[in-house]
């Protein structure tokens, strides 16, 4: 790293005095040493540079399989939902019980009716909604 300066020159480039020979020379022989110091830091930067972007490449390809194995352990928990291990004659009762007098959701946001929302839910629905006459 660069020296410090002797006090006689300590005020290079914030004064209009002349320096001597041997001032100038010194001043020439840190200047040298400072630009090398300089090269050095930015080599140094250059190469935390490299790993902060390397780091984030491997940051970004570990978010990437995490994302993926939480996507697995939902399908994982999915398995035991509860709805999914409903006996048929309940989940047609349930369905039975979702419309109203219209054969609509009783729900005043939905728009869609209900046999048919029902039966876009998953296969077993479907087959439940479709197989359940008094549904339509």
């Amino acid at each position: 790293m660069a020296k410090i300066l002797p006090s006689d020159i300590a005020d290079i480039g914030l004064s209009n005095r002349e320096y001597s020979n041997v001032a100038v020379r010194l001043v020439k022989h840190l200047e040298d040493g400072i630009e090398e110091d300089i090269r050095q830091l930015d080599e140094k930067i250059a190469s935390c540079q490299v790993t902060i972007v390397n780091l984030r490449a491997k940051r970004n390809k570990l978010w990437g399989q995490r994302n993926k194995l939480e996507e697995q352990l939902k399908g994982c928990k999915a398995v035991h939902a509860p709805h999914k291990r409903l006996p048929v004659d309940v989940l047609r009762h349930i369905f039975l019980l979702c419309i109203n007098k219209q054969g609509e959701l009783s729900l005043p946001y939905c728009w869609i009716p209900t046999q048919i929302a029902l039966s876009r839910v998953c296969s077993l629905w479907r087959s439940v909604a479709l197989n359940t006459p008094f549904l339509w």
